[in-house]
């Protein structure tokens, strides 16, 4: 972890600054430590990452494998002899095991699904969901799904190469390694999940990483230039206190870099592919007049900007017969109909 990123890191509870252990402030770079608060809060710097959690989402070390429902919400436990795997072809439930089957890109049982909505999602349990995603190597951190060529080429041509940039929901760190390949250096990649922002690190080392929760961001107010997020806000629980973070943590003038699924498209497209239990991952898929509002609200000024055409992780989805669509100009489709929110929120 560098000195520069320290200086702008706070307590995620308190927002008071934060001190590194004596025994680590002698070298530029800390490889391990631990960052202490005024209001008495303790955080570890593990592997050179600094984890910024909460309680709330701090992993349990004595449960790392902890399902997020009890045995009894899918199929019987394990102690009771039933053999809790996928069988035949397709993939298994990430909280029972019971088998999917062959159709859909659903990741939970219809039971578990139901169960766990009326039950109602927290913070904990989601983490715990993610985490499971991780361990089976399914998401997004193994895939350069979060490269978006409009924001890259929007930040090439209106911040200058010394911004200090935050990418929130880094994934495997494909978007911050490719706007660094712009010229830009200090670059912070960050995410809930140790293991994402791990793996984004080792493969990037130019990259700072920081494990926070986005609704409570670790960084000191107006520490930061741009911030950018790809495929994120969706998966909040309250994306307006979100927003709120984002504004305080940008200096002003600053601006949010955002994309987010279109919720009419993305509804249609989760009806067709299965995708049953995207309540449970998408809790708060937006219509552009809606994250406007929000956004409004958190102290922003808004403009849409237009990609030229879909992105590859959305070509990647479209049947066959509509691959056509790959390449009708999104310039000429309402907003309303675009697959993709893409914003450019101006703190200000």
């Amino acid at each position: 972890m560098n000195r520069s990123l320290l200086d702008i890191l706070s307590c995620p509870a308190c927002k008071a600054r934060l001190t590194l252990s004596p025994l680590q402030q002698e070298t530029t770079r800390a490889p391990e430590g631990m960052l202490s608060c005024r209001c008495g809060k303790t955080f570890p710097l593990v592997h050179g990452i600094p984890r910024l959690l909460t309680e709330e989402l701090r992993p349990d070390p004595a449960a790392p494998e902890a399902l997020p429902l009890p045995p009894e919400a899918g199929a019987p436990a394990a102690s009771d002899g039933v053999q809790r795997k996928a069988c035949g072809a397709g993939k298994s439930c990430l909280v029972c095991h019971c088998h999917l089957g062959t159709f859909g890109q659903a990741e939970l049982c219809r039971k578990c699904t139901a169960e766990l909505l009326e039950r109602g999602l927290d913070k904990k349990t989601l983490a715990g969901l993610y985490d499971a995603l991780e361990q089976q190597a399914v998401s997004n951190t193994f895939t350069d799904y979060t490269i978006s060529d409009l924001f890259v080429e929007w930040l090439a041509k209106n911040q200058s190469r010394d911004a200090r940039i935050l990418e929130i929901g880094c994934g495997g760190g494909y978007l911050c390694d490719t706007i660094w390949q712009q010229g830009f250096t200090d670059l912070i990649a960050s995410d809930f999940n140790g293991r994402v922002v791990e793996t984004a690190i080792e493969r990037f080392p130019a990259l700072q990483g920081v494990v926070m929760d986005s609704a409570q961001m670790a960084f000191a107010p107006e520490s930061l230039d741009c911030v950018v997020s790809v495929e994120m806000v969706e998966h909040l629980l309250d994306p307006e206190q979100h927003f709120r973070e984002v504004c305080r943590v940008l200096r002003p003038g600053g601006s949010y870099l955002l994309r987010t699924p279109n919720a009419l498209a993305a509804t249609l497209y989760y009806r067709w592919s299965g995708r049953y239990d995207m309540a449970i991952w998408h809790p708060s898929t937006f219509a552009c007049n809606d994250l406007e509002k929000q956004l409004q609200r958190a102290g922003f000024e808004v403009d849409h900007l237009v990609p030229g055409s879909l992105p590859k992780s959305q070509v990647a989805k479209l049947p066959f017969l509509l691959k056509f669509l790959a390449r009708v100009p999104l310039r000429w489709t309402p907003l309303v109909l675009r697959p993709s929110i893409c914003v450019v929120a101006r703190k200000r």
